[in-house]
């Protein structure tokens, strides 16, 4: 080597691959359960507010078809919930309007109402049940005379195995129906909604889904009145 040949040295440092240390890895999990702690319970509280609105729509959907059915076939039509369960049923009631319109009382069918075979097939009639977690809390009816006589008639249904079976909620031919509402809520009940229909117009809304305090605040004020 003389004194002309250059000695180049390579001051560069090794290419190294920084890992993450054990307290980084510790820090980026509890960001993570944290976010899910926060996110988790909004995200099934969506689903359970989708699931009741689901349901108000079910029930809702199935009065406006047994007050259709009512006025086309001039039968009336009979709703009756599982309270504490999940099942509803509409069927026709046989008992003869003509005879309530002139006050009149006719034998008719204990509960299961007609057995006519000509039903089984129309829509709208028969058993259903409520989208999966939500139940029939309660139920609320107003009577008058032509509901008051088929009611005593039809006395109580049978209790089923997932709930008692409530009153019924009565469409006639004429498009009016019963004075009802009905209650819907989580199966822990802690979220509710409310489906009601006027009895002179037959038209059903739906409220906004409520708490359990609200609910029982909204029942005290209506039986105060």
């Amino acid at each position: 080597m003389n004194a002309h040949d250059r000695i180049t040295i390579n001051t560069r440092r090794p290419h190294t691959h920084a890992g993450l240390s054990l307290f980084e890895i510790i820090l980026v999990m509890a960001i993570i359960v944290g976010i899910g702690a926060i996110v988790m319970p909004s995200f099934g509280g969506m689903l359970e507010g989708q699931r009741l609105r689901k349901s108000a729509d079910v029930v809702r959907a199935s009065w406006n078809n047994a007050r259709i059915r009512a006025m086309k076939s001039g039968n009336t039509m009979v709703f009756r919930c599982q309270v504490g369960g999940t099942g509803f049923l509409v069927e026709p009631w046989a008992g003869g309007d003509q005879f309530l319109e002139r006050g009149e009382v006719v034998a008719a069918p204990v509960f299961g109402l007609t057995n006519d075979p000509n039903t089984a097939n129309i829509s709208g009639v028969g058993e259903d049940n409520l989208p999966e977690g939500i139940v029939f809390a309660g139920t609320k009816q107003g009577q008058d005379a032509r509901s008051f006589a088929i009611v005593q008639q039809l006395g109580n249904a049978p209790p089923s195995a997932t709930g008692q079976w409530s009153e019924p909620i009565l469409f006639y031919p004429d498009g009016s129906t019963s004075q009802a509402q009905i209650q819907l809520s989580t199966a822990e009940m802690k979220r509710f909604v409310l489906v009601q229909i006027r009895g002179l117009t037959g038209i059903a809304t739906v409220t906004d889904i409520i708490t359990q305090s609200d609910l029982a605040i909204l029942l005290s004020q209506e039986g105060g009145q």
